[in-house]
């Protein structure tokens, strides 16, 4: 089974992610012990409360947010993100790449205890003024091999 989601945020970014499972896995599919808060606020229609996110669509999310965040934005814990807005403006080499990779690969092994084999793969975009992020993991409670991809340009 396999699925793709992209969506926009306000700070240009796009994210794109994708669901392989691995055919041991496929009876986990309904996977619910994972909760987070969805961001988009989609309010259900009858209950009138926030849909939450659940299984592995919340790990997922909470990827998501812990690569997009920024050094202190989170209050009581100012180093909780892999602050990549900091490396957007630099020159868009091998170097940067690399810095951007360690710095993703950092905040989900230090911060993310429910994923293991992270991989993370860093390209420049055709126009030279954005990177493709492809985070590739394996989710510990069922195996199944997820990734994300975030696109992140500079806005101005």
């Amino acid at each position: 089974m396999a699925y793709n989601l992209t969506s926009g945020t306000a700070n240009g970014s796009t994210i794109t992610t994708s669901n392989t499972l691995s055919p041991a896995s496929n009876s986990q599919i309904s996977n619910t012990r994972y909760s987070d808060l969805n961001l988009q606020m989609i309010v259900h229609p009858q209950k009138k409360d926030i849909l939450p996110i659940t299984g592995d669509a919340a790990v997922k999310n909470a990827i998501r947010v812990l690569v997009l965040s920024n050094f202190s934005e989170r209050p009581f814990q100012p180093t909780l993100a892999a602050n990549l807005r900091s490396l957007l403006f630099e020159p868009n080499d091998s170097i940067t790449r690399i810095a951007i990779k360690d710095a993703v690969k950092n905040v989900l092994n230090q911060h993310e205890p429910r994923i293991e084999n992270v991989n993370v793969i860093v390209e420049a975009t055709s126009d030279e003024n954005a990177y493709r992020i492809v985070v590739v993991f394996s989710i510990k409670e069922n195996d199944s091999v997820q990734d994300i991809e975030i696109n992140l340009r500079r806005l101005r």
